[in-house]
């Protein structure tokens, strides 16, 4: 045989190996969704411990997803608590980008990485976003044990700062309480909590004197009822922001409207500005996330079956049930909302950077 024609052969079927072989590799398509899902498991990974806000809503879209995803695939919850959520966001931005591993991530992730920080294994603009079902807008509260205060005069003469606790820096409930402390208040916020119910479990029994996570009547009656079973109340709300604390809740407390944030600090105008892009930025936290590199159609069906999930009436009668608002921000208009930090001052981005990563 010709030596050319066997080197050409030979060559021949090398190619045809490299391009059999990355098609093997290369993320399946679904132009039949149904069919693609069918017979499959998909996971959902929380980067906390089971029984916090990430969890509950991740538990609440296993439930009512499958009704929307073509095929019907199994759904399996997954808890990877550790590092502030990284180590969930580690495992899902490396897992195989076939759209049956996403992430229930906080979306501080995403403003960390706009305001300069390099998280590991995460890229902000190169990660898919599914959407969000908390974009709620609903005023908070710092609360106090009341056996520690009863007001921010209170707090301001206890001649010690007040302790605050929280899963780690720069979460949507944590940057009032960072805000504070930033400016000079007499705050001290504690970081490590393994979730929302850690952080709950810590203040009724004394190891913390404050806490950002009863804002809700429904988060309290579902932890801790006895808190508003006697008078006086075992907490006290101090000071509010983003409009002001619900009939419902103050009655249930026999509690007084709080004053405002902005009434009770002494802040620079960068320092007011910074907590006012919070505010209108910080509305909801978790961000239903996956790896780069899902096909188009694989993501835009598991998109679409997000958004008429946490529309679906049946799953928002589940989520009030558990105590979870929902409100849902489709990923395009959450990413307009994000990007928004990018026309700060460079002073106001630097303080949003401090109360977002600490540094």
């Amino acid at each position: 045989m010709d030596r050319r024609l066997d080197h050409n052969a030979n060559l021949q079927s090398v190619i045809l190996g490299l391009v059999l072989s990355a098609l093997i590799s290369a993320p399946a398509s679904a132009a039949d969704p149904a069919q693609y899902f069918s017979g499959k498991t998909l996971k959902i990974v929380v980067g906390y411990a089971p029984g916090g806000g990430y969890d509950t809503f991740a538990r609440l879209l296993a439930v009512h997803f499958q009704k929307y995803l073509p095929g019907q695939p199994q759904i399996q919850v997954i808890n990877m608590p550790g590092a502030g959520s990284e180590i969930g966001l580690r495992y899902v931005m490396k897992a195989k980008p076939d759209g049956l591993t996403m992430l229930n991530m906080p979306k501080v992730f995403i403003i960390r990485e706009l305001l300069g920080e390099d998280i590991k294994e995460f890229e902000y603009q190169k990660a898919l976003y599914i959407g969000q079902p908390d974009a709620v807008a609903d005023a908070g509260v710092l609360m106090a044990r009341t056996q520690v205060a009863t007001s921010w005069k209170d707090i301001v003469g206890r001649g010690k700062p007040s302790t605050n606790g929280e899963t780690e820096v720069g979460t949507s409930v944590s940057i009032p309480a960072a805000w504070l402390e930033l400016i000079g208040a007499p705050i001290k916020n504690v970081y490590g909590y393994g979730g929302g119910s850690e952080v709950l479990s810590a203040f009724n029994r004394g190891e913390l004197d404050l806490t950002t996570r009863a804002s809700e009547l429904a988060v309290i009656k579902r932890s801790f009822p006895e808190w508003i079973e006697k008078r006086p109340a075992f907490l006290t709300p101090i000071v509010r922001w983003r409009g002001l604390l619900n009939k419902e809740l103050l009655d249930a407390g026999g509690w007084k409207q709080p004053p405002d944030i902005f009434e009770i600090a002494k802040s620079t105008e960068p320092q007011k500005a910074a907590l006012d892009a919070w505010l209108e930025l910080g509305t909801g936290s978790k961000v239903f996330t996956l790896p780069p590199g899902v096909p188009n159609d694989v993501y835009q069906a598991l998109k679409k079956a997000f958004e008429a999930t946490v529309t679906d009436p049946a799953f928002m009668k589940d989520a009030a049930a558990r105590g979870a608002d929902v409100a849902l921000l489709k990923s395009e208009n959450l990413m307009a909302s994000v990007k928004r930090v990018t026309d700060a001052s460079a002073e106001v981005r630097q303080i949003l950077k401090k109360l977002y990563t600490g540094k």
